[in-house]
């Protein structure tokens, strides 16, 4: 199994995982929406890396970054109360993937969350986007020779 699918499948489990807690999410290889297609929140789960180290002679450990974008433009009447609302969208889905909750149907956990910064206020400024992206820090544990 190819390393590349194996980031792949560790996004489509968090979109899934999303998904099932009432957030519509979709994992995507490449981002790219319309401005007008952003006016509904989107929530996109991307593989953005992964590191392959041996763990043993008879395992490997591999490390695998998906990023969750949340996207929606705002609607200008009360942009701290809009950006509030997404950033507690933010907070939700963190609580989704708690540091090391399991990733049960891959054998892997999360190690790490990153959500720094919470938000890009250079979008906001220039197309009245909001787009925050948390990254998750997926460990799988494989048999080694596995993901060739």
């Amino acid at each position: 199994m190819a390393i590349t699918h194996e980031a792949i499948t560790v996004a489509d489990a968090v979109a899934t995982r999303l998904t099932t807690n009432n957030y519509a999410a979709e994992r995507k290889l490449c981002i790219m929406y319309k401005l007008a297609e952003l006016k509904t929140r989107k929530i996109t789960v991307v593989p953005v890396g992964f590191e392959l180290e041996a763990e043993s002679r008879a395992s490997d450990k591999m490390t695998v970054l998906v990023q969750i974008g949340v996207q929606q433009i705002l609607a200008g009447k009360d942009w701290d109360a809009e950006i509030a609302a997404l950033m507690d969208v933010e907070r939700e889905i963190i609580a989704k993937f708690n540091r090391l909750t399991g990733l049960s149907s891959l054998g892997g956990k999360v190690i790490a969350i990153d959500n720094n910064p919470v938000f890009d206020g250079k979008a906001i400024l220039e197309s009245n986007l909001f787009i925050g992206i948390i990254t998750l820090t997926v460990q799988l544990s494989t048999a080694a020779g596995a993901q060739q």
